[in-house]
């Protein structure tokens, strides 16, 4: 596999991450779980930025790494689907109709179970990116 095709993985990852961001962090004043998971994503944003401006990602690929890359992705595709199924424009003036219908449709546990997941990746790829830039230095 090329490394090119990892960071491709990458940047499709941060542009699931973002779009998932964009619609949780509209709901500032929702409930703790929902604060929750914003943030999870948003650490999970943080590392995948991070991850597609490493250099050992230009030199190395892994297929451990792409297959984690693979499995989040999945996950946070996943999840902005759903979330954009229960939302729609943050301007629309009938968004407090559709925080409504978020909350009744999606229960807390299914939030959390995915804030949990989100959490987990953002962990996983966190330390292959410390483990990429270990690799730098020694190169």
């Amino acid at each position: 596999m090329e490394p090119a095709s990892v960071l491709a993985f990458v940047l499709v990852g941060l542009k699931s991450a973002k779009a998932a961001y964009e619609i949780l962090s509209n709901f500032k004043d929702g409930p703790e779980n929902v604060k929750r998971a914003t943030a999870d994503v948003e650490g999970l944003l943080l590392t995948l930025v991070q991850l597609s401006k490493c250099r050992a990602l230009e030199k190395e690929s892994s297929e451990a790494l792409r297959a984690t890359i693979d499995v989040c992705l999945g996950d946070i595709d996943s999840f902005v689907r759903e979330l954009m199924e229960l939302t729609l424009e943050p301007q629309s003036s009938r968004r407090k109709q559709y925080w409504k219908r978020l909350m009744a449709t999606w229960e807390e546990k299914a939030l959390s179970k995915m804030s949990a997941r989100v959490a987990s990746h953002a962990s996983s790829l966190s330390l292959w990116l410390n483990v990429l830039q270990r690799y730098i230095w020694m190169l």
